[in-house]
């Protein structure tokens, strides 16, 4: 039987945390230390302009710097995570049960506050 982890909620908060992380990232860090690695992680996020609900199915996710006017590094940071196609048609099927309107967008990739944050909490394979 599968471990069942916590759902958890981390704000993205500003996008310069990805350069500097401070008590913040340390959290993040030891968070990811104390809970088991996911096989997925199911993110939502505010920053897709949809009129209903879209799941991305996408196999590899591509990194969107959806932010203007900040330091060129951040614009260097990428974080090609792998999609979840398994979990988006689980997502895409509760949703349609509960008669919400879903889309499932193939193509669509993350944004970089996600990806920071899994890239943070979530160790390596070992």
């Amino acid at each position: 039987m599968a471990t069942k982890l916590p759902t958890i909620f981390l704000s993205h908060g500003s996008p310069m945390l990805a350069l500097d992380a401070g008590e913040a990232g340390a959290f993040w860090q030891k968070l990811g230390r104390e809970l088991p690695r996911p096989d997925a992680v199911l993110a939502v996020s505010a920053h897709w302009t949809t009129e209903d609900p879209t799941v991305s199915s996408t196999v590899a996710n591509a990194t969107i710097h959806d932010f203007y006017g900040f330091p060129a590094p951040l614009y260097q940071i990428a974080y090609p995570a792998p999609g979840a196609p398994d979990l988006a048609r689980r997502v895409t099927g509760l949703l349609q049960e509960a008669k919400i309107p879903v889309h499932v967008d193939p193509r669509a990739a993350s944004t970089t506050a996600p990806g920071f944050r899994s890239r943070t909490c979530i160790r390596s394979p070992t």
